[in-house]
């Protein structure tokens, strides 16, 4: 006989509950959100470190209680460009930065069962196209046009300066949508034995296979019967190994501060040099 279960957090309740708010302009993030949790019984421990005035919000409980709350994060995550995670912890609802973890766990080789990366350009996107207004006629004028790498070539979004946005909301709309697909997309993932307190936002620092460097947890797998773990990662971009350089041997670890790419190839010649490699 087998037996499966699905267990959730009580913060399902929000994703499965609809009601209807109404909140003035000139509200902060914290502030709605807090309002919106203490009407269904919920503490509230906001601790990312961005939030934004909102103009005036209307809920009409056409979608779930959660969605309204993922919604005004999500506006905030576009006009700043910060990514942001929210958990149910220790009896409240918890939202946080990612990264924001102490300690930082490293998963070295020792352990690891495998690592595996593919880069694809699916959702890149290298050129985002500002429209304004449409006039009277449909006719809709180019207000701003923001590139990014085209290396890959021209693959281009488009975002509307519309009735509820200013020109400076729009290219920041742009900004966002190049910092968040201006990059090949990479997905990552590792296996190897379970660490049960590791949850998505949190940072790790991996060396294993052909994996180096600090990465978010984007989703994790605990897996109970195999007392394994499975995680989906992206790169800390641009930060190599914590903002230090890691030339990994054998039977030698050095670590090299602030160095550039010419600098750490004279370290591994000299390395090889004295013989240190197997």
């Amino acid at each position: 006989m087998e037996l499966t279960l699905l267990a959730y957090d009580k913060s399902v309740w929000l994703l499965h509950s609809k009601d209807a708010f109404y909140f003035t302009a000139g509200m902060s993030t914290r502030a709605i959100i807090n309002e919106i949790c203490r009407e269904w019984g919920f503490a509230v421990s906001y601790e990312w470190e961005y939030e934004i005035t909102h103009g005036e919000k209307t809920f009409f409980g056409t979608k779930s209680i959660g969605h309204a709350i993922f919604s005004l994060l999500d506006e905030v995550r576009e006009k700043t460009g910060h990514r942001y995670v929210l958990h149910y912890r220790d009896g409240s609802i918890k939202i946080e930065g990612y990264g924001t973890n102490e300690p930082v766990y490293l998963l070295d080789r020792t352990g690891t069962v495998s690592t595996y990366n593919k880069v694809n350009i699916n959702n890149l996107v290298t050129r985002v196209k500002v429209y304004g207004r449409a006039d009277n006629i449909g006719h809709t004028p180019v207000e701003a046009v923001l590139d990014g790498d085209t290396r890959f070539g021209v693959m281009q979004e488009i975002v509307f300066n519309d009735r509820n946005k200013t020109l400076d909301e729009a290219m920041s709309e742009a900004q966002v949508i190049l910092a968040d697909r201006g990059k090949p997309e990479e997905l990552i993932k590792w296996n190897g034995p379970d660490l049960p307190f590791l949850r998505k936002g949190d940072k790790v620092e991996i060396i294993a296979g052909n994996l180096r460097g600090y990465f978010y947890v984007e989703g994790v797998c605990h897996c109970g019967d195999s007392r394994g773990m499975g995680l989906t990662l992206r790169k800390v971009r641009g930060v190599v190994g914590g903002g230090e350089i890691w030339v990994m041997m054998e039977r030698v670890r050095i670590r090299v501060k602030g160095m550039c790419g010419l600098c750490l190839m004279v370290v591994g010649l000299l390395v090889m040099c004295l013989g240190l490699l197997p």
